[in-house]
């Protein structure tokens, strides 16, 4: 299945599993999108991709007041084995959090978390920033 999103704000929702506000497993483009204040108990407190997720043009993913959170990993951006993820160099991922722990290691991946073979394209200048408890994981 494809799902092109423009220009539309995505938020305020929560769930128990992965992607507060989306999960994915086929393809997703987000042009000029918001993506902020989700919740995932699970992880992907903004989006969980499976499958392959390409954000364009101005789109956020969380912001500098509330931003997207999740108990797992990947605040604003989980993207799982196999998957195939590109952030735009105008994108930006921001005041995400993933805030979970394990023993005494807290859950990474605040702003991304890339799972396994999952790949990451991140083109430059990277505008991944402020997130907690770290931008990029593993």
């Amino acid at each position: 299945a494809e799902l092109i999103v423009r220009d539309s704000y995505i938020g305020n929702n929560s769930g128990v599993g992965d992607g507060g506000g989306i999960a994915n497993s086929g393809l997703v483009d987000i042009y000029d999108g918001i993506v902020d204040s989700n919740f995932s108990e699970s992880d992907g407190g903004g989006i969980s991709n499976h499958g392959t997720l390409r954000l364009h043009g101005t789109t956020t993913i969380g912001s500098s007041e509330q931003g997207n959170s999740t108990f797992g990993t990947g605040g604003g951006i989980y993207a799982g084995h196999s998957s195939y993820t590109v952030v735009c160099a105008t994108c930006t991922v921001t005041g995400n959090t993933a805030g979970g722990w394990w023993g005494d290691i807290a859950f990474p991946g605040g702003g991304v978390f890339v799972e396994g073979d999952g790949t990451l394209e991140l083109e430059e200048p990277n505008r991944v920033f402020g997130n907690t408890p770290d931008q990029i994981a593993p």
